[in-house]
């Protein structure tokens, strides 16, 4: 830890009961490879993708004893493992565990990935699963929805009685119309009132509006400001 944080790389000690993937497991292992022994295996009916190899393994090393002797000790390859997955074309993940541990992680390997963890530690279990199934599905996983709603007393209903019409309402300009800009719709008067009033020019505005200059000594920069405003929110 102190080698990686000298290189600026971000550590965490676990708390765990045994440092598993490491040489303080070398006494156990004999003990455990004896237990797997004993134990029936069968080969997984989905393909499996080994943290062991980084690749697709093969349902004779899952059914091996000695794979999971090594599981324990070594390495965990847990990039190669999402580099692989990512080479078969995989871009939507859902994680089965207590949390989102791994989804957070994998999302630093696949960077167009969707990433579903199944449970949160702090949200209730059924919220935390109906969420992951609602999240997963609008990203494009199929749901078997009649099972899902199973028991449920769910229902089909009809959609909406009003029809859904491709019809959009947007104006188009006709072919060759080219859009005139809004001084020329305008009164060649209206323009050179407001721009003089832009320009605060007080003795054009008297001119214009047959009044003394005094008058309009407070009201020409106010309704300055006012026009200016009104076109930067327009």
């Amino acid at each position: 830890a102190a080698v990686l944080a000298e290189r600026g790389v971000k550590t965490r000690r676990l708390t765990v009961s045994h440092a598993f993937h490491s040489p303080l497991m070398d006494p156990m292992l004999e003990e455990f490879r004896s237990v797997l022994h004993g134990v029936a295996f069968a080969a997984p009916a989905i393909p499996v993708v080994s943290n062991l190899t980084g690749g697709v393994a093969s349902a004779e090393e899952l059914c091996s004893p000695e794979y999971w002797v090594r599981h324990v000790r070594e390495a965990v390859r847990f990039a190669a493992g999402m580099d692989a997955l990512r080479s078969e074309g995989v871009t939507r993940f859902i994680e089965l565990g207590p949390d989102g541990v791994l989804s957070a992680m994998g999302a630093d390997c696949v960077e167009d990935g969707v990433f579903v963890p199944m449970l949160r530690k702090d949200r209730g279990e059924p919220e935390s699963a109906v969420t992951a199934v609602a999240q997963a599905y609008v990203h494009g996983v199929s749901v078997d929805w009649a099972t899902f709603f199973a028991g449920s007393g769910a229902r089909n209903v009809d959609l909406p009685t009003y029809a859904f019409q491709h019809q959009e309402f947007w104006l188009k300009p006709s072919e060759g119309s080219v859009p005139s800009s809004p001084t020329a719709e305008v009164d060649a008067v209206d323009v050179e009132f407001w721009e003089a009033v832009e320009r605060e020019d007080v003795g054009a505005l008297a001119e214009v509006l047959e009044v003394g200059d005094g008058s309009l000594g407070v009201v020409v920069p106010a309704l300055s400001s006012w026009r200016r405003r009104r076109r930067e929110r327009s």
